[in-house]
């Protein structure tokens, strides 16, 4: 892999740390993959740090392995940010994000983040590949949720704004596009809403059974 697709060196010590776990409870990556309800290729991405572990997977390892360790949560959400881009402070609440640094813009740029087609270190066919990058999108998915302005007592409804909540991280549009919010926890999108004495703001998960979740569980 060359250097400039490494990932971060963080994140590849903690793959090395929940291999070794693995390799402790003497189980081959054969084995624990499907008990993880991940395929071989995914937990040897994890391993080797080429994919983010999220908290709740690291649970299921530590479950899986017997092997409790009080700071590896800790750990995996700090390898996390090193490269999330949405767990940056935005000193402004009200800032539009458009011109990120962190999107490509130039050829030379996009190269930073592909891969050469015939690199020794391919990871499969087209098929499987693509495979991967479901399962990655699946667990890095953010999870959605709505600003809702209710009228008067349960009279009329609108939703006002729509929102990404990340693990720890938010961020929020206005329906109209104009205003961007980046946020420190979902919930504090309520208070970037106006209302008056006739009008309640909700906050509506787009998928119920994600409404009491903690932000690191899906």
């Amino acid at each position: 892999m060359s250097e400039r697709n490494r990932p971060p060196v963080i994140r590849r010590e903690l793959g090395a740390k929940l291999r070794r776990m693995r390799e402790e409870a003497r189980l081959t990556i054969d084995i624990a993959a499907p008990k993880l309800d991940k395929t071989r290729s995914a937990l040897h991405r994890v391993e080797t740090g080429q994919t983010k572990a999220n908290v709740h997977l690291v649970r299921s390892m530590m479950d899986l392995y017997d092997a409790y360790d009080p700071t590896l949560l800790d750990e995996v959400r700090e390898a996390n940010k090193a490269s999330n881009p949405h767990s940056r402070t935005n000193p402004n609440p009200n800032h539009i994000m458009t011109g990120s640094s962190t999107v490509p813009t130039s050829q030379s740029e996009v190269d930073k983040y592909t891969s050469e087609p015939d690199a020794p270190d391919s990871l499969g066919d087209n098929e499987e590949f693509n495979s991967l990058l479901v399962e990655m999108v699946t667990d890095q998915a953010p999870r959605v949720f709505a600003v809702v302005i209710e009228h008067g007592h349960r009279e009329d409804a609108a939703i006002t704004a729509w929102g990404m909540a990340f693990e720890d991280s938010a961020y929020m549009v206005t329906a109209d596009g104009n205003n961007h919010y980046s946020l420190t926890a979902p919930e504090n999108a309520l208070n970037y809403v106006r209302i008056n004495p006739q009008t309640t703001p909700h906050l509506i998960w787009a998928n119920p059974a994600e409404a009491n979740l903690p932000a690191n569980q899906k």
